[in-house]
């Protein structure tokens, strides 16, 4: 008669898995020599195990650590993906990181100008932003008629710079500067004829 074997299979229910990030969803403004992130993940239920495998991918993320690189990464919207493997058990989940390129403030004018005059500048920078000025004191800015034009009002002579920021708190742009020297008015000249 023929041998007859018997296998038995048996599977082991997955408890549930769920994944907790220490870095919620989050926005960087872009800059020189940004800070890395550690991201961190706790693993709630599952079986737990001692030989449970986690890695991680992403623009910018070391596979093994999870640890997050933005000068590497870049300006973009990154997904930074999270996967677990324990046993015959699995759990992958995501989360975002998102890198804003930092604005430009730029902004251009004459060298110098009379003080009698108006001194318009133009805004070059990133468009679309609220700016704040930085002026010495007794300096004022009001929006000239032109778009992206700007008066800027003097009450003394002398040399001065002026500062422009763009953007907001949270991706603000460098400080930019323009030196600007305010001549006086010319005394006025008055011609006296004699008839010879």
């Amino acid at each position: 008669p023929g041998v007859t074997s018997t296998l038995v299979c048996s599977t082991t229910d997955c408890p549930p898995i769920s994944i907790m990030f220490n870095q919620p969803d989050t926005t960087i403004c872009f800059g020189n020599n940004l800070p890395v992130i550690d991201i961190d993940a706790t693993i709630i239920g599952g079986l737990q195990s001692a030989n449970q495998v986690i890695t991680w991918a992403g623009p910018g993320v070391n596979p093994t650590t999870g640890v997050f690189d933005p000068n590497v990464a870049g300006v973009g919207t990154h997904a930074i993906e999270f996967s677990l493997v324990d046993g015959n058990c699995t759990k992958d989940t995501s989360m975002v990181i998102t890198i804003i390129a930092q604005p430009i403030s730029t902004f251009t004018g004459d060298a110098n100008v009379c003080i009698s005059d108006d001194y318009i500048v133009t805004y070059t920078g990133t468009p679309n932003l609220p700016l704040t000025w930085q002026l010495p004191n007794g300096v004022t800015s009001t929006p000239a008629g032109p778009p992206n034009q700007y008066i800027i009002s003097f009450t003394t002579d002398g040399q001065f710079t002026l500062g422009l920021l763009a953007g907001t708190a949270s991706c603000v742009s460098e400080l930019s500067t323009l030196d600007v020297l305010v001549d006086p008015e010319l005394d006025t000249v008055t011609i006296t004829c004699q008839q010879t």
